[in-house]
């Protein structure tokens, strides 16, 4: 953690000198050495309960395309775009 800290503080740094002004400099050293600990200690996975998300990725929409009554509605009142 004290790596990517140090790190990020010397890219933070970095971009805040394209403005000139130390307390820029300053801030964003700060902001992004903190910003870059954090990812770090947070470790490799971002997600905590992975079979959930894999049932939001792959899980949700039916094999089949079932259209909606107000989408078969509209197409029925708008048949020169029923093909979009």
């Amino acid at each position: 953690a004290w790596n990517s800290l140090v790190a990020g503080m010397a890219g933070g740094a970095v971009i805040g000198l394209t403005t000139g002004k130390p307390q820029i400099v300053a801030a964003t050293a700060i902001g992004m050495g903190i910003f870059t600990a954090a990812m770090d200690l947070s470790g490799a996975k971002t997600v905590h309960n992975e079979s959930m998300l894999d049932y939001k990725r792959h899980g949700l929409l039916p094999k089949v395309h079932k259209e909606s009554e107000a989408l078969a509605s509209l197409k029925e009142q708008f048949p020169k775009f029923k093909d979009l």
